[in-house]
Protein backbone atom coordinates (compact mmCIF):
# COMPACT_ATOMS: atom_id res chain seq x y z
CA UNK A 1 0.00 0.00 0.00
CA UNK A 2 1.52 3.62 -0.99
CA UNK A 3 2.34 5.66 1.83
CA UNK A 4 0.34 9.55 1.52
CA UNK A 5 2.94 12.21 1.52
CA UNK A 6 2.34 13.20 5.22
CA UNK A 7 3.57 9.78 6.02
CA UNK A 8 7.11 10.58 5.00
CA UNK A 9 6.89 14.09 7.02
CA UNK A 10 7.89 16.57 4.20
CA UNK A 11 6.79 19.88 5.42
CA UNK A 12 9.31 18.93 8.74
CA UNK A 13 12.31 17.89 6.10
CA UNK A 14 11.79 21.19 4.37
CA UNK A 15 11.98 23.05 7.88
CA UNK A 16 15.50 21.01 8.61
CA UNK A 17 16.95 22.64 5.41
CA UNK A 18 16.01 26.30 6.35
CA UNK A 19 16.52 25.79 10.05
CA UNK A 20 19.43 22.85 10.00
CA UNK A 21 20.69 21.86 14.00
CA UNK A 22 18.62 24.84 15.45
CA UNK A 23 16.09 23.76 18.19
CA UNK A 24 12.60 24.67 17.72
CA UNK A 25 9.47 25.50 19.72
CA UNK A 26 6.61 23.00 18.76
CA UNK A 27 3.19 22.55 19.97
CA UNK A 28 1.42 19.58 19.71
CA UNK A 29 -1.95 17.53 21.04
CA UNK A 30 -0.97 14.52 23.21
CA UNK A 31 -2.92 11.19 22.03
CA UNK A 32 -2.74 8.32 24.91
CA UNK A 33 -1.93 4.69 23.96
CA UNK A 34 -1.92 2.48 26.91
CA UNK A 35 1.45 0.39 27.41
CA UNK A 36 2.82 2.00 24.19
CA UNK A 37 7.02 2.76 24.56
CA UNK A 38 5.94 5.84 22.40
CA UNK A 39 4.64 9.37 22.81
CA UNK A 40 2.64 10.15 19.92
CA UNK A 41 2.02 13.69 19.88
CA UNK A 42 -0.71 14.70 16.91
CA UNK A 43 -1.27 18.16 14.96
CA UNK A 44 2.25 19.16 15.41
CA UNK A 45 2.83 23.26 14.86
CA UNK A 46 5.46 25.84 15.24
CA UNK A 47 5.14 27.68 18.32
CA UNK A 48 5.33 30.99 16.68
CA UNK A 49 2.49 29.76 14.22
CA UNK A 50 0.05 28.04 16.02
CA UNK A 51 -2.51 29.11 13.61
CA UNK A 52 -0.94 27.76 10.41
CA UNK A 53 -1.14 24.55 9.12
CA UNK A 54 -0.29 21.69 10.80
CA UNK A 55 3.26 20.83 9.78
CA UNK A 56 2.77 16.99 10.04
CA UNK A 57 -0.31 15.10 11.33
CA UNK A 58 1.95 13.38 14.17
CA UNK A 59 5.24 12.58 15.51
CA UNK A 60 6.63 9.55 18.09
CA UNK A 61 8.85 10.52 20.91
CA UNK A 62 10.35 7.42 23.22
CA UNK A 63 8.27 7.73 26.37
CA UNK A 64 11.29 6.43 28.32
CA UNK A 65 12.93 10.11 27.05
CA UNK A 66 9.76 12.30 27.76
CA UNK A 67 9.36 10.67 31.05
CA UNK A 68 12.43 12.30 32.28
CA UNK A 69 10.65 15.52 32.14
CA UNK A 70 7.11 15.22 32.09
CA UNK A 71 4.86 12.16 32.75
CA UNK A 72 1.99 12.08 30.29
CA UNK A 73 -0.71 9.54 31.20
CA UNK A 74 -4.11 8.93 30.41
CA UNK A 75 -5.16 11.86 32.20
CA UNK A 76 -3.20 13.78 29.76
CA UNK A 77 -4.99 12.63 26.90
CA UNK A 78 -6.05 15.19 24.38
CA UNK A 79 -3.80 17.98 26.26
CA UNK A 80 -1.38 20.29 24.24
CA UNK A 81 1.85 20.25 24.99
CA UNK A 82 4.70 22.73 23.71
CA UNK A 83 8.73 21.52 23.53
CA UNK A 84 11.99 22.80 22.69
CA UNK A 85 13.17 20.25 19.67
CA UNK A 86 15.34 19.49 17.01
CA UNK A 87 14.29 18.15 13.64
CA UNK A 88 15.97 15.02 12.42
CA UNK A 89 15.58 12.23 10.21
CA UNK A 90 15.84 8.68 9.69
CA UNK A 91 15.51 5.62 7.14
CA UNK A 92 12.25 3.65 7.68
CA UNK A 93 11.38 0.93 5.09
CA UNK A 94 14.46 2.73 2.66
CA UNK A 95 12.92 6.37 2.62
CA UNK A 96 14.51 9.20 4.27
CA UNK A 97 11.97 10.54 7.24
CA UNK A 98 11.40 13.08 9.35
CA UNK A 99 11.12 13.41 13.21
CA UNK A 100 12.10 15.08 16.19
CA UNK A 101 14.17 14.82 19.10
CA UNK A 102 13.56 16.62 22.34
CA UNK A 103 16.61 19.11 23.15
CA UNK A 104 18.25 18.79 26.23
CA UNK A 105 18.16 21.21 28.43
CA UNK A 106 19.48 22.07 32.49
CA UNK A 107 17.71 20.21 35.27
CA UNK A 108 15.62 23.76 36.29
CA UNK A 109 14.02 23.57 32.58
CA UNK A 110 12.07 21.08 31.00
CA UNK A 111 12.14 21.03 27.18
CA UNK A 112 8.53 19.73 27.31
CA UNK A 113 5.61 21.10 28.79
CA UNK A 114 2.08 21.25 29.10
CA UNK A 115 0.52 24.72 26.96
CA UNK A 116 0.24 27.21 29.52
CA UNK A 117 -3.01 29.22 29.50
CA UNK A 118 -2.06 32.12 27.16
CA UNK A 119 0.11 32.35 24.24
CA UNK A 120 2.20 35.11 25.47
CA UNK A 121 3.17 32.21 28.75
CA UNK A 122 4.22 29.73 26.24
CA UNK A 123 6.32 32.46 24.74
CA UNK A 124 8.25 33.77 27.35
CA UNK A 125 8.80 29.98 28.80
CA UNK A 126 10.42 29.55 25.00
CA UNK A 127 12.42 32.32 25.33
CA UNK A 128 13.88 31.73 28.89
CA UNK A 129 15.02 28.05 27.14
CA UNK A 130 16.54 29.95 23.95
CA UNK A 131 18.56 32.02 26.35
CA UNK A 132 19.81 29.42 28.11
CA UNK A 133 20.50 27.90 25.37
CA UNK A 134 22.91 30.92 24.14
CA UNK A 135 25.09 31.13 27.59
Amino acid sequence: MPRNKNFYRYELLKLAEIHGDEPLVFTAIYKHADHSEWVTLSTLRLLDQSHSKAICSHINLLREEVDKHLVLDQGAHQRKVCFLAKITSYRHYGSIRGGISLHPTDVNHSPIWFAKPSAEENHAYAAQLKDMLKS
